[in-house]
């Protein structure tokens, strides 16, 4: 609500009493109280929308339109250079096996677990002449298949879950980096979703122990962790917690720790690239927005760069804690990597996968201005590159170090949108704790 600086009516009728995870401050009608237009009627699912709380014709389209493209990028696309780093990691493991392969391959910096699991997937491929890229892209599709499902059950008490899901499904964001992209970020997001459903249902060992899963797939998981941690009712439920996830997430990890810790610790300890075109176009950060700073500001923004995000989202995690059912947890977590997005320095494309299905749960401003936002920005940089809008052939980023304009202001338009989003989540925490004489 601090969004827009207006207050939220709250209906209390018995068969209203479920707020709509979508709604946010809206101008008042002073004589009647009610929302007025079809925006109101849009966001309750009233009236003309009414039809959308039940899985009509228009929801199995919807199932059909995502599986079609999904299954049109999985098959008759190569997708990005990620691909084809994961096809020599892949291989890398399977001939040489994870730890000799960690001291000699280039940008291999995940973890043990998904980089062994991918190395079978290679033999697999191999062993039955399937194509590997088909393969890899359908595994972690599976991913974004449960984001969806568990998606509809965050929202299983509201009468959105439905349209909700079925957006989340059709979403261009999810849809290219779970189809197309290739590579393993789709997990964060599914094994978020799944904590948040558990730490909602006070299973504090269970919201560690998916947590703790997620670590096998990317430590960037831990970007959500404080809002997961932070909603569970007591210090002690909350360090179980922790240590749940911990033991769980150390369990893949262990193995090479013991045997060579030395060279786990310095593959892992990859902060991300300030990536930027061969003629220097940054991709993303607030800097190719905003007047560049002095050489010496940005040099100490970007050693500090993870402090300064990681402060806000400690702050917005800390305030949000008593909103603690799985909507309201699942809408800090988005918060939180608006906030990552907004202020980070170093960027992959693929960053985009961990929070997808949590903008649709933090209010419909910031619902659809990162949704369209990215969607927009990602889709035209791909079909750029691509040179086709159907994403047929190379995907040659070395190949256009100049970006027209269009694409550039797309590039601008998506970090305001998420640097505004960050800026607001902060804003609401800090009338929370006001309000709360915190």
């Amino acid at each position: 609500n601090a969004f827009l600086g207006q207050p939220l009516r709250i209906d209390t009728r018995p068969s209203l009493q479920t707020a709509p995870i979508l709604r946010t401050a809206m101008k008042h009608n002073s004589s009647t109280g009610t929302h007025a237009g079809s925006l109101g009627q849009l966001l309750e699912l009233t009236g003309p929308f009414r039809f959308l709380r039940e899985p009509g014709g228009w929801f199995f389209a919807a199932l059909a339109l995502g599986l079609g493209v999904r299954l049109y990028l999985l098959l008759a696309t190569p997708g990005t250079t990620d691909m084809l780093i994961w096809d020599m990691h892949a291989r890398g493991v399977s001939e040489q096996g994870l730890i000799p392969y960690y001291h000699v391959g280039r940008k291999f910096w995940h973890p043990p677990f998904v980089s062994s699991l991918l190395g079978s997937l290679w033999d697999f491929a191999v062993y039955w002449g399937f194509d590997f890229a088909a393969l890899f892209r359908g595994l972690f599709g599976l991913f974004d298949i449960g984001c969806a499902v568990l998606l509809f059950f965050v929202l299983r008490d509201r009468p959105q879950r439905y349209a909700i899901a079925a957006l989340y499904w059709i979403n261009p964001v999810a849809i290219l980096l779970s189809s197309y992209h290739g590579n393993t970020d789709t997990a964060v997001a599914f094994f978020l979703l799944a904590a948040a459903l558990a730490a909602a249902r006070r299973r504090a060992a269970w919201a560690g122990a998916f947590l703790g899963l997620g670590l096998w797939f990317k430590v960037p998981i831990l970007l959500g962790a404080p809002a997961l941690l932070f909603a569970i009712p007591g210090w002690r439920e909350r360090i179980f917690c922790g240590l749940v996830a911990f033991a769980v997430g150390l369990s893949t990890y262990l193995p090479v720790l013991i045997i060579d810790p030395e060279i786990l610790v310095r593959r892992l300890n990859y902060g991300g690239q300030i990536l930027h075109t061969t003629a220097g176009i940054p991709v993303w950060g607030i800097w190719s927005v905003l007047p560049e700073p002095a050489d010496g500001f940005a040099t100490l923004y970007d050693r500090w760069n993870t402090v300064i995000f990681a402060v806000p989202v400690l702050f917005v995690s800390w305030m949000r804690r008593h909103r603690n059912e799985a909507p309201e947890i699942g809408r800090t977590i988005g918060l939180c990597y608006c906030l990552v997005y907004g202020l980070t320095t170093r960027w992959a494309f693929q960053y985009f996968a961990w929070s997808v299905p949590f903008w649709l749960l933090c209010g419909w401003p910031i619902a659809v201005a990162t949704t369209l936002a990215a969607s927009a920005y990602l889709y035209g940089l791909y079909a750029y590159l691509c040179g086709n809008l159907f994403l047929q052939g190379r995907w040659d980023f070395v190949g256009h170090p100049i970006w027209p304009r269009t694409l550039i202001g797309l590039r601008n338009a998506s970090v305001i949108v998420f640097f505004a989003s960050g800026l607001a989540a902060i804003a609401s925490a800090s009338r929370e704790a006001l309000r709360n004489g915190k």
